[in-house]
């Protein structure tokens, strides 16, 4: 699942609250998707609370033959990513 579609699915989730229809078996995605790039466009440019969660944990990180480009650069979107969801701004 790409993240247009995961975003989409929590969208539908959100809105339509526990016990809603699985999202395998809706018809109707296509406003869901619409609104999810909607969201996704309008994380683009990170805030200055990401910036700064984000070169917190660069500062303390050390790539290793088991801690690789990958696994950092996929744990530094999500470190980002939790710094927006929380607000944080510095």
């Amino acid at each position: 699942m790409d993240n247009v579609e995961r975003v989409a699915k929590a969208i539908y989730e959100r809105v339509n609250g526990r016990g809603c229809r699985p999202w395998v078996n809706i018809d109707h995605k296509a406003a869901y998707r619409d609104q999810a790039r909607a969201a996704i466009a309008a994380m683009e440019g990170p805030s200055e609370g990401m910036v700064k969660a984000g070169v917190d944990f660069a500062l303390g990180v050390s790539l290793s033959s088991e801690y690789k480009w990958p696994d950092y650069v996929s744990d530094l979107y999500r470190v980002m990513s939790a710094a927006a969801l929380k607000g944080r701004e510095g």
